[in-house]
Order: structure tokens, then C-alpha cells, then sequence
């Protein structure tokens, strides 16, 4: 995306497309979806105070794997604390009352996120310390790929994945999408 080094004047990321193609679609860091599938952000989606998808982009808010961005700054805590109260509310009442998150909402924040490696296949029957497989763990967002808590991982369960493993197994050694394979997307 747009990051800090980006001038007001260019305009946007689509003002700057050449042949009708911007770096949206033709970079994976800005936004290119995988070779897996399609992306499409949330219609209308707005955080909690009012940030579009788009805006997430420009700032370097987010990152393609769901984590915080260079342009996010630490004081504004985890992507939840900016969940829009509207949509997917359900993983054991998790995000109940925190509503849905740019990572869950935008592409270029990891939206729709996928597990490219055919060789890899999550732990059968692995859960975390709170009953989360790794599905949770995928469709909200819980890690990165390089094994790091995602924008929808919540501060007070700790600092890293290993906070809630299971038999000394986290997250990351369990489930592809949380490191336990290398995740790639060609420009």
C-alpha cells in the first residue's frame, strides 16, 4: 500500500495505474490477491471511526497477512479495538461487541487469506488452551503467516502464540496458515 513514503500530490494507488492496472493488482505487498482465489473487499466497510479499506491501504495500517502495518501506531492497541460492530460476531463470542476488523473486511489486510502449500495440512484435532482450531485461527485472523498474533489476536491472551498452546504445541507448529508453512504470492 500507500506507505509514509507516499506524496499527497500522486493522488491515489489508482491514479498511478499504468495500462489500467494499479499496484493493487499487480503487487502482492500492495494488495494482489494469491493465485488461490479472488478477493473482494466489504462493500461500504468502515472501522469503528469510519476508516475505509482503501485508507488502511494509504496509511500502511495493515499488512496482506492481517498484522499491523509500518503506518499503525502501537497506542491505537490490536485491530479489534476498531471493529465496525456489524457483521461476524460469533467464534465462542470472541468477537461479540468488537465487531469486524479491517483483516477481516480488506484484502490488502489479509482478507480471504489462504494456505498455498498443497503439502501442508493443519494438526488433526489440534485446538488451542481456549478450544480455537485452526480454522479460527485462519478465518479470524489470529496469527500471521511467519507465526506472529494477527490483527484479531487480543493483547491480554499474551504476547505470542505460544501463550495458548496446547502440550507445548501453538498455533504456529499446528496450522499452516501460522507458519507451520511458508504462504507465497508472485508479482
Amino acid at each position: 500500500g500507500q506507505g509514509a513514503g507516499w506524496q499527497a500530490d500522486w493522488g491515489t494507488l489508482a491514479d498511478q495505474a499504468v495500462d489500467g492496472v494499479s499496484a493493487l493488482e499487480a503487487c502482492c505487498g500492495c494488495g494482489k490477491e494469491t493465485a488461490t482465489g479472488e478477493c473482494t473487499d466489504d462493500p461500504g466497510f468502515e472501522d469503528s471511526v469510519g476508516d475505509t479499506c482503501e485508507e488502511y491501504v494509504t496509511w500502511a495500517w495493515c499488512t496482506r497477512d492481517g498484522g499491523v502495518g509500518p503506518g499503525w501506531n502501537p497506542a491505537w492497541g490490536s485491530f479489534t479495538n476498531y471493529g465496525n460492530h456489524v457483521g461476524e460476531t460469533d467464534l465462542s463470542g470472541m468477537y461479540e461487541g468488537r465487531g469486524v476488523t479491517a483483516p477481516l473486511a480488506c484484502c490488502a489486510c489479509g482478507k480471504n487469506r489462504t494456505q498455498e502449500d498443497p503439502l501442508c495440512s493443519d494438526t488433526d484435532g489440534w485446538a488451542d488452551l481456549l478450544g480455537y482450531t485452526c480454522d479460527a485461527y485462519t478465518r479470524h485472523h489470529l496469527c500471521t503467516p511467519d507465526g506472529e498474533p494477527g490483527g484479531g489476536w487480543l493483547q491480554w491472551w499474551g504476547s505470542d502464540l505460544m501463550a495458548l498452546a496446547t502440550g507445548g504445541v501453538s498455533a504456529k507448529r499446528a496450522c499452516c496458515a501460522c507458519g507451520k508453512s511458508a504462504q507465497s504470492c508472485l508479482d
